[in-house]
């Protein structure tokens, strides 16, 4: 729900710079979440997407239950088809203050990366250059 609340938030943005949401979303386990937090970190991926695609492209979401360490986990997948993240500042992102772009002060994947730490989940990214980038949330489930 907490997903699929600010995929419907973002539509208006995503319409107005032609770009398509492509949801896979399946009925997943509850997770120990503050839905306020995790929103911000949903909102703060699709907003780096925005910027990454500009215009005419495609962010895809998808959800899933998996098993890490032992542990039962859901996680969601949000993946763009924009100019990805270069591979040296990749290490960086989660950094204070860190960014590649003109605008912006650095903070919104720090924020979001200890906001799941902080809910014992991990945040993780795969990117290539001019072909787009994948981050994938992973939160505990109820047991």
């Amino acid at each position: 729900q907490v997903l699929e609340d600010v995929i419907h938030l973002v539509a208006v943005e995503a319409k107005k710079r032609h770009i398509t949401i492509k949801t896979d979303l399946y009925k997943i386990r509850q997770a120990l979440l503050d839905a306020d937090q995790m929103k911000q970190v949903f909102l703060n991926i699709f907003l780096n997407a925005f910027d990454a695609i500009k215009t005419r492209g495609m962010i895809s979401v998808t959800s899933r239950d998996i098993r890490k360490n032992g542990m039962a986990y859901v996680q969601v997948e949000i993946s763009n088809n924009g100019k990805g993240i270069p591979e040296e500042a990749l290490e960086h992102i989660f950094d204070p203050f860190f960014t590649t772009k003109k605008k912006g002060g650095g903070l919104g994947l720090s924020i979001s990366h200890q906001i799941v730490q902080e809910h014992n989940g991990f945040l993780e990214v795969e990117s290539r250059a001019k072909k787009g980038t994948t981050f994938m949330i992973s939160i505990p489930c109820e047991t």
